[in-house]
């Protein structure tokens, strides 16, 4: 797996799992664990969501943060539903929620590694 992730920048929909569940298996497997790159599509949903909800006006107004949940996040950008916690259709998920969420807030000319964490 390590050779697989060489050189890539990985996607997910809340890092702390992802980096946690890895750096844990190559602890008890190496004696060591691992940083890399990811880009969290929640993160980017999460901080989005909290623009939307920002200011005085709208805190008085009550308005609250809609859910970064991965399904939840892809109903707003109009994509299908997927059966929820099955590891292959979580990454394609995730993955497609990545390009429209690049497709819907970013630019022409924005760049992925902005989004590193």
């Amino acid at each position: 797996m390590l050779n697989a992730l060489a050189g890539k920048v990985i996607v997910v929909h809340y890092r702390p799992i992802e980096r946690g569940f890895l750096n844990c298996a190559l602890k008890k497997m190496l004696g060591e664990g691992i940083e890399f790159p990811v880009v969290d599509t929640m993160q980017i949903e999460s901080d989005y969501q909290d623009k939307l909800t920002a200011g005085l006006l709208n805190k008085l107004k009550g308005k609250r943060a809609d859910s970064v949940r991965l399904g939840q996040t892809r109903r707003r950008y109009g994509l299908p539903d997927y059966p929820p916690h099955h590891a292959l259709m979580d990454a394609v998920a995730t993955a497609e929620l990545l390009q429209a969420q690049m497709a819907y807030h970013e630019s022409e000319g924005a760049v992925l590694g902005e989004y590193w964490l």
